[in-house]
């Protein structure tokens, strides 16, 4: 990256050359991680052909193991669509988190975190704009409460991300004309046999275990076979391994305030724990205009995959997580932190820990990805 322009920072956790790659240039990214440093194991997704080609005004898709957006995407106060129908002739991401560069405000003494910071301005649908100051502050981990326990053989690296939005405008925001919530997404590498995994608040209530409205816009024809998931028992189960695309939300009623996946192949788990508000109203993104615009998803999921019957096979999947909508006064700031870590090891400890976190066994995906192939 270096190369390209873009530079980059390495941040260290001093553990066996455990490290994180942030480039504050591509808008604040996390590229990825490494548990064994260069040129080690790198998680995490690049588009190699983004660098290439240079800056691109539909979206500049470098990859990363997080990007930071604001949400939310569509519907009347969408920011991707200005005031066109939500498709995908008229996606669009702004500058202030397509391109914008950050510029690095402080750093460890230790070497494992930095803070950077940019101001931008945003517009959504409804034409109300937005003045922000962006911070955000990246420290590399080489440790996890989910790993306690978990015995010898077991690996883990990632990192916190903690983004704090100001509104540095001369207005409130407010719900008539719209506000913004933090998005992170991360980017990972598809596999054959990566199932992405969804936990979910069980019991009798209105919103479902996962939010299906993407479905008709992501889906050859609208709708996603039934054996590519499964939900059920607290889990809902998807395939990541580039073969059918979709995407699908989580309302914060069922949410468990954690996302990931699983390589069977590889016995890795990606794990994403994020800030959770149960009782706070979230932005919907749904491309179209909504009846309950404040009845959003806390997280996605979502997998690239052909377009069209015969068409090319999918690069990544992606793990999302949003905050609550902003209702931010003048001069008034939010912080939304999400972890993102990955582990390995012998399968019998992994075993426990995917038990342990997602509430399923890795026998369940073992039979799950019988059936969906």
């Amino acid at each position: 990256m270096d190369d390209s322009g873009h530079k980059s920072y390495v941040l260290a956790t001093g553990g066996a050359g455990r490290s994180v790659l942030v480039c504050p240039a591509l808008a604040g990214r996390v590229m990825g991680t490494s548990y064994d440093g260069e040129p080690g194991t790198f998680g995490g997704w690049i588009d190699v052909k983004a660098f290439q080609e240079g800056i691109n005004d539909i979206w500049d898709n470098w990859g990363g193991e997080e990007r930071y957006w604001l949400c939310p995407e569509g519907g009347q106060f969408g920011l991707m669509f200005e005031s066109l129908p939500n498709t995908f002739d008229n996606y669009r991401v702004q500058d202030g988190i397509n391109n914008q560069a950050y510029e690095v405000v402080d750093t460890s003494n230790q070497g494992d975190s930095l803070t950077m910071r940019a101001e931008f301005e945003m517009v959504n649908a409804a034409r109300t704009r937005f003045r922000v100051r962006s911070t955000r502050r990246i420290t590399a981990l080489d440790e996890s409460p989910c790993v306690l326990g978990s015995g010898d053989g077991v690996e883990c690296v990632g990192f916190q991300s903690e983004s704090m939005l100001t509104n540095i405008g001369s207005a409130p925001w407010t719900k008539d004309t719209g506000c913004l919530a933090h998005w992170h997404l991360g980017q990972f590498v598809l596999g054959p046999r990566v199932i992405a995994i969804v936990p979910y608040r069980q019991g009798p209530f209105a919103d479902p275990p996962i939010r299906r409205d993407y479905f008709e816009r992501f889906c050859i024809g609208g709708v996603m076979p039934e054996n590519r998931h499964s939900v059920k028992d607290g889990v809902a189960l998807f395939r990541a391994d580039g073969k059918v695309r979709t995407k699908i939300g989580q309302n914060r009623s069922r949410a468990l305030g954690i996302l990931g996946s699983y390589n069977l192949d590889t016995d890795e788990i990606i794990l994403m724990q994020y800030d959770f508000y149960p009782t706070l109203e979230y932005a919907a993104s749904y491309w179209y205009e909504q009846p309950e615009p404040y009845n959003g998803d806390c997280i996605s999921l979502s997998a690239e995959g052909p377009d069209k019957p015969g068409g090319p096979e999918g690069r990544c999947y992606e793990l999302e997580s949003m905050s609550p909508a902003l209702l931010l006064e003048r001069g008034q700031s939010f912080t939304f932190r999400t972890r993102t870590v990955h582990i390995r090891g012998p399968r019998r400890a992994m075993a426990g820990i995917c038990r342990g976190h997602f509430g399923v066994e890795v026998a369940a995906l073992e039979d799950f990805d019988r059936r969906s192939s």
